[in-house]
């Protein structure tokens, strides 16, 4: 058993706040490395939002995550007794709460990009944050990528702050133009690990053994559970379901992405009704959002990566052990607001052979959209650029090729006129060739359809194979009378 220490500061990013705005007043970029419960996501964004220097220009902060980037503008609107799109709003993909009277956007990081292309100036936009920076997601990249060249060419102006948890802040302050370097501690209580060890059991079995456990050790809090996926988190769900249909007073709830809002909300805020709760989620859990109550995690050392082949240009979903980076970071949802304990099923050997951080997503992912926008920016040899984390070049060959085969770019790396039409479109390449190639108002009706299925969740309840024509038929019923289209469904 092992125990991870807290820090005992009541709102620790207080300490910094002074240098932190200090450094961005006088035009410097800022990398915060800030622990945990630190309050990066959260205070520092409302501290900022009347800075003399901004002048009256709003700031935009970046999240991973859809549901992250609703829970903090929910939190900050209500901590100024506002509603969001107030002087807090969101856009996200399909949906924007902003307003005029709007100070402060929380958006996802694809939303910036598209920012960027259509004003590349960022007019009326004095701030940019970049939180959760350490997940190196592929679009977060890109964005802080767009956004320094903006900031070096167009926008001196312009400040960026660059948030973390974890990360090789010199590497990055010096990759971001010499910026003032600050750390912040965390708030967290003492938890204790323990490691269950490696079975051969299913994964819903060593899930509710763990839950059983977790419940002997604990009288009252909730547990959260963390999955690689929806599919396992179903399977989990339905087997506690199960097991705890004696149990009045315990509620197992699921939080993933897919989930309507309403749900993902419920996830995240304390039972109405005092039951206790076992959430189990996937690792949007891991970073940004606070669950209340939570006194105990359960890990499964699991979660699900996509990963592209550059020689066959398909992309596969892969079940991945975690790095030890994340395992921090999922223990210490189980001390947010007291002691907790955090059980792991995999042993302490294993522990220690865990990568220290997973690989970026730019060493893994398709880069067609990538390379896209970069040539649509005007850098048509993305090799040749100051990378961060340099892309393997055999990606973005395959990439290259592949918007070539589509006719979204020439031998030259020059977008044609038909790629930046698709650039226009805000889809992946492959989704927004096909939308181009329709002929009429008809194919273009069922090109549309057919991006919503390959980019969007399954329309279909699981069980129902993977015919796209069944998919099709459903949703023409659905648009016709979608009562009748539940009712008849497969």
């Amino acid at each position: 058993m092992t125990r991870t220490e807290p820090t005992h500061q009541s709102l620790p990013i207080e300490q910094v706040i002074k240098p932190v705005t200090e450094a961005l007043a006088r035009g410097q970029n800022v990398v915060l490395r800030a622990a945990t419960g630190a309050g990066k996501s959260t205070a520092l964004p409302l501290s900022l939002i009347d800075a003399p220097w901004l002048k009256g220009q709003r700031i935009v902060m970046l999240e991973p995550r859809r549901v992250a980037a609703r829970a903090i503008a929910s939190y900050l609107a209500a901590q100024l007794g506002e509603a969001v799109g107030e002087r807090i709003g969101y856009q996200i993909r399909n949906e924007r709460r902003i307003s005029d009277r709007t100070r402060l956007e929380i958006v996802t990081e694809g939303i910036l990009t598209r920012r960027l292309q259509s004003d590349p100036e960022l007019n009326g936009i004095g701030l940019i944050l970049f939180d959760e920076f350490h997940e190196r997601s592929l679009q977060a990249d890109l964005a802080l990528m767009l956004t320094l060249d903006v900031q070096r060419t167009l926008r001196e102006d312009l400040r960026l702050l660059v948030m973390s948890a974890t990360i090789d802040s010199d590497r990055l302050a010096s990759w971001t133009g010499q910026a003032r370097q600050i750390d912040c501690p965390g708030r967290s209580w003492p938890v204790d690990i323990h490691y269950l060890g490696n079975s051969d059991s299913p994964l819903p079995l060593q899930i509710m053994t763990a839950v059983t456990e977790a419940l002997a050790a604990e009288s009252d809090g909730d547990i959260l559970v963390f999955l690689p996926g929806k599919g396992e988190i179903n399977r989990c769900l339905t087997a506690a379901q199960t097991a705890l249909k004696s149990s009045p007073s315990i509620r197992a709830m699921a939080l993933h992405g897919s989930l309507p809002l309403d749900a993902q909300q419920r996830a995240l805020r304390a039972d109405p009704d005092g039951l206790r709760r076992i959430i189990f989620s996937t690792n949007i859990a891991e970073t940004s959002l606070t669950i209340d109550g939570v006194v105990c995690v359960i890990d499964s050392g699991l979660e699900r990566q996509q990963i592209i082949d550059p020689v066959s240009r398909m992309s596969r979903l892969e079940t991945t052990h975690i790095s030890r980076a994340s395992a921090d970071q999922r223990a210490g949802r189980a001390g947010r607001t007291r002691a907790g304990r955090c059980l792991r099923l995999w042993s302490q050997t294993q522990h220690q052979r865990l990568l220290a951080y997973q690989p970026e997503e730019i060493l893994r992912a398709d880069l067609s959209g990538l390379v896209l926008e970069l040539s649509a920016w005007g850098w048509p040899d993305p090799g040749s650029l100051d990378w961060l984390t340099p892309p393997p070049e055999a990606h973005l060959s395959s990439a290259r090729d592949f918007l070539q085969q589509l006719g979204l770019m020439n031998d030259h790396g020059q977008l044609s006129q038909r790629g930046r039409q698709a650039n226009s479109l805000g889809l992946a390449p492959r989704e927004a060739a096909i939308v181009l190639s329709a002929k009429d108002s008809d194919q273009r009706a069922l090109a549309c359809d057919l991006v919503a299925l390959l980019s969007d969740r399954d329309v279909l309840m699981p069980g129902q194979g993977a015919n796209i024509q069944t998919r099709i038929d459903a949703i023409t019923a659905c648009r016709k009378s979608r009562d009748g289209a539940v009712q008849r469904r497969p």
